[in-house]
């Protein structure tokens, strides 16, 4: 269900800055979110198994398939699949702390992601490309 919601708030924001006006998306469209709420115990997991840090936990719901839980740790991802020339749609961008899917180039370093643990949510929105130690791609 979750993943329901957030592919309908992702065709949202594409949808909308495609039949803008302008090219880039409006900041209203930039900030949507999905907040993720739970409970975490002593071991610093969430009753479903979420870490208290969990960004690549989500990217490994995100992309599906097998990926195991060495994946929960963002800069894993700098192994997954094979290397990508740089940001485009689909392709996982990896930084010291944390990692992200690209939805769309945006330009001048910005990309529009998706992500997990952002402020404490899953969120569509603007993220600069500085920092990203490896692109990666399924």
């Amino acid at each position: 269900m979750k993943l329901k919601i957030i592919l309908l708030l992702t065709a949202s924001v594409l949808l909308s800055t495609a039949s803008g006006a302008s090219a880039a998306p409006s900041r209203h469209h930039l900030h949507h979110g999905l907040h993720v709420a739970g409970q975490y115990n002593s071991s610093g997991s969430s009753a479903d198994g979420r870490p208290s840090e969990w960004c690549g936990w989500e990217m490994r719901h995100l992309v599906g398939g097998n990926v195991g839980p060495e994946y929960n740790l963002a800069r894993n991802w700098a192994h997954w699949g094979r290397p990508a020339s740089g940001p485009a749609p689909g392709v996982i961008g990896v930084m010291a702390h944390h990692v992200f899917k690209v939805v769309q180039v945006l330009g001048h370093g910005t990309v529009l992601a998706i992500s997990g643990n952002d402020d404490h949510a899953v969120r569509v929105r603007a993220r600069s490309t500085a920092g990203v130690i490896a692109w990666r791609e399924g």
